[in-house]
């Protein structure tokens, strides 16, 4: 999909004006939150970009990009695991012409299988991190997409049901979602306190049963209560917890 752009009041060449998608899949693997990152078949070799591409004339933003990200990773979403982030579209941000781009977060419980298609030479998950730090460049300003749909993942789990994004639809334990927010927030909460701040925050899980399964790494011991996702759109309070230079949030 483009538009075409005029000067107002001059006449100028008509501009072609693309509107594209780009998605952030992220999931947790081995306590590391990660991305999905593809190899244009017409890139540099060794310059890695984020799944997505143009907006067809016949659907909408969020059709584009669980397309996108099917045809160029094997990765299936449903509409309600893409969240919409910000937009991109400084002039240059792509050399081979004015595209603006919608950038979606998708957060998985789990990724097993990718495979590149389309117009992907290789997919693979990266973690997040080497992005953020610059350690692993990507094409275009596709680090810039990057940082803005992790602090919106985090803005995600703190007001909204998110979290459990990452967790099995069929359940999952406290501890289970308790990993989910240390791997984001990148530091350790007490379970105590994170197991009182869930009971005080309506919405946020629902219980399923009492332990049915064993517990994880074959320990022994009870097996632990089993949760599905709240009904809340919204969290209140929020899911906050102080980290160790943050001073204004309460624990």
């Amino acid at each position: 999909m483009y538009f075409i752009l005029y000067s107002l009041g001059v006449a100028t060449k008509p501009v072609p004006f693309y509107v594209a998608v780009d998605i952030v899949a992220m999931t947790i693997e081995d306590k590391e939150l990660k991305t999905v990152v593809v190899h244009r078949q017409s890139a540099k070799s060794g310059v890695l970009a984020l799944p997505g591409g143009i907006v067809k004339p016949n659907e909408s933003l969020r059709q584009a990009a669980m397309r996108e990200l099917f045809e160029e990773t094997g990765i299936k979403v449903e509409a309600d695991q893409l969240h919409q982030g910000r937009a991109f579209g400084d002039p240059d941000r792509d050399p081979r012409g004015r595209y603006v781009t919608i950038a979606y977060v998708a957060l998985l419980p789990i990724i097993d299988a990718i495979s590149a298609g389309s117009d992907a030479a290789t997919a693979e998950l990266v973690p997040v991190q080497r992005i953020l730090s610059g350690r692993l460049r990507l094409e275009f300003d596709h680090n810039k997409i990057v940082r803005a749909a992790y602090k919106k993942a985090i803005r995600l789990i703190e007001d909204t049901p998110a979290a459990t994004s990452f967790c099995s639809r069929k359940g999952f334990s406290l501890s289970e979602l308790r990993n989910v927010y240390e791997t984001i927030l990148g530091w350790e909460i007490d379970p105590a306190n994170f197991r009182r701040k869930v009971a005080e925050t309506k919405g946020l899980v629902d219980f399923v049963e009492p332990g049915s399964v064993a517990p994880s790494g074959g320990t022994r011991g009870r097996p632990s209560d089993m949760y599905k996702r709240g009904k809340a759109s919204e969290l209140d309070p929020p899911m906050w917890f102080r980290g160790p230079s943050d001073k204004s949030r309460a624990s």
